[in-house]
C-alpha cells in the first residue's frame, strides 16, 4: 500500500522558525515588535510523509509541531492511498501554543560612577516562573555609534528553563559625563506587544587628574638663559587624560613644554616650564592646566631676574681673537 499524509492548514511556505535559529538571527523580524509575516510558515511536520507499508507490515509515523503562532490548534491527519482514494483515514490532531511571561529580577541595573570611555559590567537576572521554557534575547542598540552610552551583551539571547532564572552580564561603556538613562529592550519569542525596558543607569566622570606642585618660584636666576622647573601631572582614573596647558600672560617669559598630550590611565607625565627672563626684577605669571572632561589648574609661576641684560651671540671668553689684519 502506498500513501501520502497531509494536514490541511497546517500552514504553507517556508518550514517554521526554530528558537535555535532566532538566536542566532540578529535581522529575523520575528524579534522585532509589531512585526507581521506575511506568509504563514509550516508548523508540523511528518516523517516520513509518504511510503510504502507490506503487507503484515506496519510504519511508525513521527508528527512534529514547531509552532510560530500562539494559538489553539485542531486539525487533522489526512491519509490518502493511491489506487483507493483520498482522505481514506483522519487522525484528529490538536494543540496549544502558549508563551511564557519572562520578568526582570532588577528592571534598573545600576552601574554607579563610570569613566569616560572605560566599559563596566553588571548583571541582569531574568526570571521564568511558569511550567514551560523561555526564550529571550536583547535586541541591538539603535544608532549605537551615536549614542551617548553603549551597551552589549556577552549573552545576549538564550532559554530559560521552567521556574528558574538566568544572569544576564551588560556591558556599559558611556561618553558625556553627568547622569545617564538608558533604556535596553528585552524580547520574548513569541510574545506581542512591547518587549521588556531595562533601565541602565549610570553617572559618567571624567579623568581625576593630580598637578603639583601647586605653586612654582624660581628664585633668583641669571637673566636671557633658560631655567626649568618640572610640573607633574598624574592621572588616578582608569581612563586617559587629554590635557593642554598656557601661559596666562600675552607675552611671558616662561614656555611649557609639551603644552598638550595625553595622560595614559594611572600614569604620571612630566611638563617642563622654563623660565628666560630679559629683565633684572621680579616676574610674576600663572600655567593654566587644561584636563578634557574634568577640571582646570592655575600655577602661579614667580622669578627674579639677577645679572645683566647685555650679551654677546657667542661666547667671549676666555679670549676674544680678532685675528690678523692689516696695519
Amino acid at each position: 500500500m502506498t500513501f501520502n499524509l497531509r494536514i490541511p492548514g497546517g500552514g504553507y511556505g517556508a518550514p517554521s522558525v526554530t528558537s535555535y535559529a532566532l538566536m542566532s538571527d540578529d535581522t529575523c523580524l520575528s524579534w522585532r515588535s509589531g512585526a507581521q509575516v506575511n506568509m504563514r510558515p509550516t508548523e508540523f511536520t511528518i516523517t516520513p510523509c509518504r511510503g510504502t507499508i507490506h503487507p503484515q507490515e506496519f510504519l511508525d509515523i513521527q508528527v512534529t509541531l514547531c509552532s510560530n503562532t500562539v494559538k489553539s490548534y485542531k486539525l487533522a491527519l489526512m491519509v490518502d492511498v493511491e489506487g483507493f482514494g483520498r482522505k481514506v483515514s483522519s487522525l484528529l490532531i490538536t494543540a496549544r501554543c502558549v508563551v511564557p511571561l519572562l520578568r526582570a529580577l532588577n528592571p534598573v541595573v545600576t552601574f554607579g560612577q563610570c569613566f569616560l570611555e572605560v566599559p563596566y559590567q553588571q548583571m541582569l537576572t531574568l526570571v521564568n516562573d511558569s511550567d514551560l521554557p523561555g526564550c529571550y534575547r536583547i535586541l541591538p542598540q539603535e544608532y549605537k555609534d551615536a549614542a551617548a552610552v553603549q551597551y552589549s551583551s556577552l549573552v545576549p539571547c538564550g532559554i530559560i528553563q521552567p521556574h528558574s532564572w538566568v544572569q544576564i552580564p551588560f556591558t556599559l561603556q558611556t561618553r558625556v559625563m553627568g547622569e545617564q538613562d538608558t533604556v535596553a529592550r528585552v524580547m520574548t519569542i513569541g510574545r506581542e506587544g512591547s518587549p521588556l525596558e531595562i533601565h541602565l543607569v549610570n553617572f559618567g566622570e571624567g579623568p581625576v587628574v593630580c598637578v603639583h606642585p601647586s605653586k612654582i618660584d624660581f628664585g633668583s636666576i641669571q637673566v636671557l638663559q633658560d631655567v626649568s622647573q618640572t610640573l607633574h601631572l598624574s592621572n588616578q582614573s582608569r581612563t586617559p587624560a587629554s590635557f593642554w596647558a598656557e601661559m596666562a600672560g600675552k607675552c611671558s617669559c616662561w614656555r611649557i613644554e609639551p603644552s598638550k598630550g595625553v595622560i595614559p590611565p594611572n600614569a604620571e607625565l612630566s611638563v617642563a616650564v622654563t623660565a628666560n627672563l630679559d629683565d633684572t626684577e621680579i616676574f610674576n605669571d600663572e600655567v593654566k592646566v587644561f584636563i578634557e572632561n574634568s577640571c582646570s589648574y592655575v600655577i602661579p609661576v614667580q622669578a627674579v631676574g639677577t645679572g645683566i641684560t647685555i650679551g654677546t651671540d657667542k661666547p667671549i671668553v676666555p679670549e676674544l681673537d680678532l685675528g690678523p689684519h692689516f696695519r
